[in-house]
């Protein structure tokens, strides 16, 4: 097949087209962390049909491989782009990758696409040992959560990472700041998993070992200047009858700025829940600020599961998590808009390591955080993250080429003028 000839004009945008397929604009990817193997997987649909089943949709982005920037036990990631990923690496050396692909390849494993962004060393002169969560912040910085609690010589805290003068790196003097101290150096006053702000500025935790030795999520005001309990384990079983059940993970709805998680009833069904504080009290403390939004038992698609390990609220307003006992990425869509996920068609299996293995994509073995991502198909040069004309030329180049980049939109392995189309489209929007 010769792909046919094509001409672009320059300063062409979406409204002067043909309406262009929404298969190639609202791709998402999806990266995912497999704690057995100790690699990160990228995700993505290329075909629309609702997973990431199909020949190219998956591939190894980084593993634990190199000595330097090898990824071990990643707790924490941020995709920057769809290209593009901050990776927290909790084994020695205790670091924070920058992860790449330059070459549009589909991993990140060449010359120059990994390196170290943050070392490890803390303010105190410490280096960090169990990096818990990386967490982007709307100005731009970062939140670190360094969880300490096993060892004594070092504080658990909340640390604001800030590149300050663009060296794709935190590792220059002022470039990390301590935010909140949540147990000091010795003691033994928390172990927390998971960080997150809201719009506000306020900052929650999940502590498991607080003082009251009550599970809970934490508030912190927004000059870590005080920590108070926000929702604790024994309110949540007497406002919704759930327990959080070792599932402490947070994520949050922007638009409103409930938190979600985890949790499970005394016949162990696994629950994912919302929380918002309605009332105005500093905390969770009547029932209608707890709501389910998805339950193994309630839920009308019949999916059981094991575990909820990870939530990404992803760009389309979809719910990915993943199930580290059925070895799954699900994704959850609220497709009739009555804001929880119960409803037929409303979850599917995003990624699962069975299906996976019996068509030789890789396999998913434990799949532990996520990170999501939309892909802004028309993105196809560096610098990434900018539209120019050298994105127009290397699409020019990929469409005859008859590249699987330059194939937009179905139907797929045809190069004709809807993919033109969209790829126009998506350069006049602009990179979200």
């Amino acid at each position: 097949m010769t792909a046919p000839a094509i001409k672009l004009a320059v300063g062409a945008t979406a409204t002067s087209l043909l309406c262009p397929s929404a298969l190639g604009q609202n791709r998402l990817v999806v990266f995912v962390h497999d704690q057995t193997p100790d690699q990160i997987l990228r995700l993505t649909d290329l075909n629309g049909d609702g997973d990431a089943h199909d020949p190219g949709e998956a591939t190894v982005f980084f593993d634990d491989g190199p000595p330097v920037t090898g990824v071990d036990n990643a707790q924490g990631m941020v995709a920057l782009n769809a290209h593009t990923l901050l990776a927290t690496d909790n084994f020695d050396p205790d670091n924070i990758v920058l992860l790449r692909d330059l070459d549009m390849s589909g991993d990140a494993f060449g010359p120059g696409e990994n390196t170290v962004w943050f070392g490890g060393l803390l303010p105190s002169a410490l280096i960090m040992t169990n990096p818990a969560e990386l967490r982007r912040r709307a100005d731009g910085s970062y939140f670190l959560l360094d969880n300490n609690t096993l060892d004594t010589t070092r504080p658990e805290a909340i640390y604001i990472l800030n590149d300050l003068n663009s060296d794709d790196d935190v590792d220059d003097p002022g470039e990390i700041i301590q935010f909140f101290e949540l147990s000091p150096i010795g003691a033994s006053n928390a172990t927390c998993f998971d960080v997150i702000e809201d719009t506000a500025g306020n900052v929650y935790v999940f502590d498991i070992t607080d003082p009251n030795s009550n599970e809970s999520i934490d508030i912190i005001d927004p000059e870590g200047a005080g920590r108070s309990e926000w929702l604790s384990s024994s309110t949540l079983f007497n406002l919704a009858g759930v327990t959080f059940f070792g599932m402490y993970e947070l994520e949050r709805f922007p638009g409103t700025d409930a938190l979600i998680f985890g949790g499970a009833t005394l016949s162990n069904s696994i629950t994912i829940l919302s929380a918002q504080d309605n009332n105005g009290s500093g905390a969770i403390d009547t029932p209608g600020e707890v709501r389910v939004l998805w339950s193994e038992a309630g839920h009308a698609d019949g999916f059981s599961t094991g575990s909820c390990r990870d939530f990404v609220l992803a760009p389309d307003g979809s719910l990915f998590w993943t199930d580290g006992l059925q070895n799954r990425v699900m994704r959850l869509i609220d497709r009739n808009g009555d804001g929880d996920f119960q409803d037929l068609n409303e979850t599917t299996v995003f990624y699962d390591d069975a299906t996976a293995m019996g068509i030789g994509l890789p396999q998913l073995e434990q799949p532990l955080s996520l990170a999501v991502a939309q892909d802004c198909v028309a993105d196809l040069a560096e610098p990434l993250g900018v539209l120019d004309f050298s994105d127009v030329s290397a699409f020019l180049v990929a469409f005859g080429a008859m590249d699987p980049a330059a194939d937009l939109a179905l139907p797929l392995g045809v190069f004709d003028f809807s993919d033109v189309t969209t790829f126009l489209a998506a350069f006049g929007a602009g990179c979200p």
